[in-house]
Parts: C-alpha cells; sequence; structure tokens
C-alpha cells in the first residue's frame, strides 16, 4: 500500500490518497458507535442497506397525475440550495432553468436568456448553469473569466466556483482557497464537490484529491482509499463512496455512526451536515436526521434524480419534482400551484389563493367550495369566501378547533379579513365579526351601519362608512381629527392609519416596543414622512407602508432590520403586503411571490403564468 503524501501549497495542504483499498472502512469503523437509524424501520424509507429492493418495492402507490402546463415543460435534471435557502431548480424538457423556493442573493432568479442548458448546480447564495457550452453564475458569484470547453462537471460553493472540462483538468474561480489554490498534479478528473472553504474531486483512477483550508482535516483523504466512484463535500467534511463502502473525514457528520459497514451496488453519495444518503442503482438510502426526508415514499424514489439539502430532498417523477421535509411543505412546484391568484398573511404563516386551490406555507387547505375569491387568515386559521359563503379551515391539523365559528345563516357576503383570534365579514353594508368557542369577537359598535370599508388587527379595528365617518373600537379608539375623503384604511398593531385626500394620517399608542429589541420607544408610524403624498394604498403591522404616485413604495416604523421588500414592479395594491414578520410582493410577469424578510426570508413561491 502506498504511503499518503501531503503536498504544501502556497500554504494550504493538498492531500493525494494512495493506491489500495485497507484502512477505508477503519476510517469510518473509528467513529461508529452500537446507534444505527435505519430508514426501514420508521417508515421513511426502504430495507436495509444490505438487502436488495425489488421493484415493486419501489412502485408509487399514490399513481397520482402530473398537471402538465406549457409554461412549466417537464423537468429533467434537479439542482437544490445548501443550507436554509430551499430553492429548488430544474432543467426543462425545452432546455431552460425554472427555479422556486427560496430566493436568497437571487438564487431563484436565473438570468434571462439561458438557451441549451445541459448542467446546473447551487448552493446556499449562488448558482451556475452550463448554457450553450459557456458556464453562466448568478447570486453573489460571477461567471468565470475563461472560456471553459466541454464541461464534464460543475460544483457551486459559497463564494467559488469549479468545472472539470474535456480534457480533465479542473478549474475554479471566486474569492476563496478553493479557487486559489487548484491542484496542478497531472491528473484527469471526473466529478468535483466543493464544501464551504474546500473541494475534492475524483480521478479518472478512482482516487480522491483534496485541497483548500483543512480545519478540520477535510483534506486528509484516508489512506489506501481507492476504487472511488463519487465524492462529496459538505461544510468542512468530506465523503466517497466506492460500491460498497461509504467513506468520510474531516469534521464529523453524526450520519457517520448509522452508516452499516455492509452496503451493496452503490452509485451516489449525498451528504448535508446532519444526513448522508446512498444511491444505488435500485434505490436510496439514508441515516442520520431524517427531517428532509419527511413526507418522501422512499421506496419509490428515482435514484437517479434524487438530490439532498438541509431542508428537505427531492427527485424527479414523470418530469415533475416530487420533494420531501421542508422543501415539500413550503416550496410546491409550479404545477402543484398553479397560477397564483391572490395572497394573504398573518403572523409568519403565507397563504396562497391559486387556481389549484388554497395553500398554506405550501400545504393544501381542503375547502369544500370551488369558486374561491378570497382568502383571509387569522393566528390559527384561514377562511375563504365564496359565492356569498364563508368557510374556515383550520392552517394545521394540530389547530383544529381554533377557527371562528360562523352562523349557518351567514351569506351574501362581500369581503372578509381577520386577525388573531378574529374574523370580520361585511355583509349588504354591515359588519359582523366572530371568533372561536374559546374567545371573545371584536363586536362592532352598534351604531356602525353603511360600511364602506373595513380593516382588523388582533386587538383592535375600524371601518369607514359611506359618508366617511372612521369608527374604531377595541384596543385603539376614534382619530382626534375629522377625516374627509377616506379612500383607504388599514390597522397595525399599535397604530391604526387612512388615507384622507391622498395623505396618509395614523394615530395609537405613542409608545411601542419593538419586536426586534424588546424595548419601548415613541412610536415611529405616527411620524408620516412628508413625502408620503398622493397615497392610493396603506398597510400597517409593526410598521407602515404606502403606495403613491410619484415615490412608489414608501415605508416607516419602529423595525429598521424588518427589510422590507419594495420592488420598482409594485404598481398596485393587489401586488403588495404587509406582515408581522415580512413583507411580500408579486411579480404577475413571472408568476412570482416573494418574502422579503423574516423566518422565511427570500422565500419565492413560482406560480403558472396562463396563457404562456
Amino acid at each position: 500500500m502506498k504511503a499518503v503524501h501531503s503536498l504544501i501549497l502556497l500554504g494550504t495542504i493538498f492531500v493525494i490518497s494512495g493506491a489500495g483499498c485497507a484502512g477505508a472502512r477503519n476510517e469510518r469503523a473509528n467513529h461508529r458507535t452500537s446507534n444505527e437509524n435505519s430508514l426501514g424501520t420508521n417508515g421513511a424509507g426502504s430495507k436495509d442497506s444490505g438487502e436488495e429492493m425489488s421493484s415493486k418495492d419501489r412502485e408509487d402507490p399514490s399513481k397520482s397525475a402530473t398537471l402538465k402546463d406549457p409554461a412549466f415543460p417537464n423537468l429533467k435534471l434537479l439542482g437544490l440550495g445548501w443550507d436554509h435557502n430551499n430553492t429548488i431548480c430544474g432543467i426543462t424538457s425545452d432546455n431552460k432553468v425554472k427555479c422556486w423556493g427560496g430566493n436568497v442573493n437571487q438564487v431563484a432568479t436565473p438570468p434571462p436568456g439561458l438557451e441549451n442548458v445541459s448542467m446546473l448546480a447551487l448552493s446556499s447564495s449562488n448558482a451556475c448553469a452550463v448554457a450553450d457550452s459557456t458556464v453562466h453564475c448568478w447570486g453573489g458569484l460571477a461567471s468565470p473569466t475563461e472560456n471553459l470547453i466541454g464541461v464534464k462537471s460543475l460544483a457551486v460553493g459559497y463564494d467559488a466556483a469549479c468545472a472539470i472540462i474535456a480534457d480533465g483538468t479542473v478549474h475554479c474561480w471566486g474569492d476563496t482557497q478553493v479557487a486559489k489554490n487548484v491542484p496542478n498534479s497531472g491528473d484527469q478528473f471526473t466529478k468535483i464537490s466543493i464544501g464551504s472553504d474546500h473541494a475534492c474531486a475524483l480521478t479518472t483512477s478512482g482516487l480522491v484529491r483534496c485541497w483548500g483550508a483543512n480545519t478540520y482535516q477535510q483534506l486528509a483523504v484516508p489512506s489506501g482509499l481507492s476504487q472511488v466512484i463519487d465524492i462529496v463535500a459538505y461544510y468542512a467534511s468530506s465523503c466517497a463512496a466506492t460500491s460498497d463502502e461509504i467513506v468520510c473525514w474531516g469534521q464529523k457528520n453524526p450520519a457517520v455512526d448509522s452508516i452499516p459497514d455492509e452496503l451493496k451496488d452503490l452509485k451516489q453519495v449525498h451528504m448535508t451536515n446532519q444526513t448522508i444518503c446512498a444511491a444505488s442503482s435500485i434505490g436510496v438510502k439514508c441515516w442520520g436526521n431524517l427531517s428532509p426526508l419527511e413526507g418522501l415514499d422512499m421506496n419509490a424514489v428515482d435514484p437517479s434524480s434524487f438530490k439532498l439539502a438541509s431542508n428537505g430532498a427531492c427527485y424527479l417523477k414523470d418530469g415533475k419534482a416530487i420533494c420531501g421535509g421542508f422543501m415539500g411543505d413550503y416550496t410546491p412546484s409550479p404545477e402543484t400551484l398553479g397560477s397564483i391568484k391572490s395572497v394573504a398573511s398573518y403572523w409568519g404563516a403565507i397563504g396562497l389563493l391559486t387556481t389549484n386551490g388554497v395553500f398554506v406555507d405550501g400545504k393544501k387547505i381542503a375547502f369544500t367550495a370551488t369558486n374561491i375569491e378570497k382568502i383571509a387568515m387569522g393566528s390559527d386559521f384561514v377562511c375563504a369566501l365564496s359565492d356569498g359563503k364563508v368557510e374556515c379551515s383550520a392552517q394545521r391539523d394540530d389547530r383544529e378547533g381554533f377557527e371562528p365559528i360562523l352562523p349557518p345563516d351567514l351569506e351574501k357576503v362581500t369581503d372578509i379579513k381577520a386577525a388573531g383570534h378574529n374574523l370580520c365579514v361585511l355583509s349588504e353594508k354591515q359588519l359582523s365579526c366572530y371568533a372561536s368557542k374559546d374567545e371573545s369577537a371584536l363586536k362592532p359598535p352598534s351604531d356602525l351601519t353603511d360600511v364602506s370599508m373595513f380593516d382588523v388587527a388582533a386587538k383592535h379595528a375600524c371601518a369607514v362608512t359611506s359618508g366617511a365617518k372612521v369608527l374604531c373600537w377595541g384596543d385603539i379608539g376614534n382619530p382626534s381629527i375629522d377625516l374627509a375623503a377616506v379612500t383607504g384604511l388599514t390597522t397595525g398593531d399599535n397604530q391604526n392609519c387612512v388615507i384622507s385626500d391622498g395623505r396618509v394620517y395614523c394615530w395609537g399608542f405613542s409608545n411601542v416596543t419593538s419586536t426586534l429589541t424588546n424595548q419601548t420607544s415613541p412610536n415611529p408610524n405616527l411620524n408620516v414622512p412628508f413625502n408620503v403624498v398622493e397615497a392610493e394604498s396603506v398597510w400597517s403591522v409593526n410598521s407602515t407602508c404606502a403606495l403613491t404616485k410619484a415615490k412608489g413604495l414608501v415605508c416607516w416604523g419602529p423595525d429598521e432590520e424588518l427589510e422590507i421588500l419594495s420592488p420598482p414592479s409594485v404598481s398596485s395594491a393587489e401586488q403588495f403586503g404587509l406582515d408581522k414578520f415580512y413583507s411580500w410582493s408579486i411579480d404577475r410577469d413571472s408568476g412570482r411571490v416573494t418574502l422579503g424578510s423574516g423566518p422565511q426570508w427570500g422565500l419565492v413561491y413560482q406560480g403558472l403564468i396562463p396563457g404562456q
């Protein structure tokens, strides 16, 4: 067995594995414990890895039909974003790139004009594709300056990307040790993978070469490792697969302890920070944290198209992306969503009314009504307006029973709005508010009649009558001045605002507690900026935004870290919304709904565009 050689390149270790196979299994065995996490025992996976899976095991029992639409041709290759970005991109049957899910650094927004795409790679904040035989990158990474001919393998990391071209050489670009210390060993390479600040590549002779940062010994390829068929780098970890074992080194991945000694017919290895998966010709087997696989029938997974990310996993079936984990719950494919018609949100949850139904955080909500015109969301429920009637459902199974109690004879409803535990409905210009069985509704004043518009917050509400009179009840009362020609109304957490003669007026609590700092300070929502004139629409929750003719979208308020999204494409009230934790906007041309900040920052819901 040859010794392991270490070359020092500009202060970076480049480790070369020797020939032979002895010692590779020992490298992994040194980290093994008695803990086994077999997918076959928890219903999320397949048989033990040492057994073969029959074609019957892999049949999809749902036999669900795939919705076809020319705006989203069948997919033939997938790429997933790292970390919590939840980006899903695919190459379509007409060789273009389509993306949905997280959009940090605009990763889910490929540059226009990409044609004849043959290869695709993503990280948490960068993406690259081979289009018309040229490498194009977007997000936070520039395209390579040199013309790379005949790209055979493509990998993207945090701040670098690498490609193996037709002559087997590696070319990297970017601003990390990966790009600055590309090895010149004379080897020919077939595949490459990039971690946080290191890379590993597979030679034509089945050996592994790694370079870059070596903080956790992620470059220390085990002595004797050979006949490798696949490699993967992730953060400061590295793994390699032979036909019958997975060998890992560097920062320890907890999933290593659960990998059995005997594996068969391996083709690929996949890794995140807590999960390792192996794909064979007949199936996929995973160990460690299995949450990315939740919702997937692992017996039905196509191993050749399987992709793994921190928050989910996907594969292709009949040209459609089937995803599990967060990606399955929160990022349904455009085919699943259909065309997005309108958006509602409350306290970090987002609801979509589409041509295929109602979705809350990506999960479809069952309603008996089919002709739904509008949806409204409270803290635990979502309600739908259809043909003058209202139907409510829990957002999640564990929140059943928190829906507002509606009278059975409620009809001729023309508008609905919700917040907290309250749902308010407008029927024949009369306003009524309802709550769940355990909550008290925000009952409107007895003298409120002839309502033209209204809005509701968790603990207060306001309405405008046909005579332009503003009436408010709950924690915040009526404005202190008479307002004429009221054309807009919003109720925020600590203030109410109206548009009167094109100007925005706000009133409410003079001091507020910022949700970010938990400190009380004067309420900046009450100090409307001087440039808010000719306002057409207004929104308020923690902060306040107004859509104006001259300045477009103008926002102000206590939470300077809200990162309110204000794209120039917002030209109507239906294209924008404000929530406790984020803002959202609809791009009518692309069918995208993008969230601006908060727990789901950058998340994109991509819908189909009718008629294209």
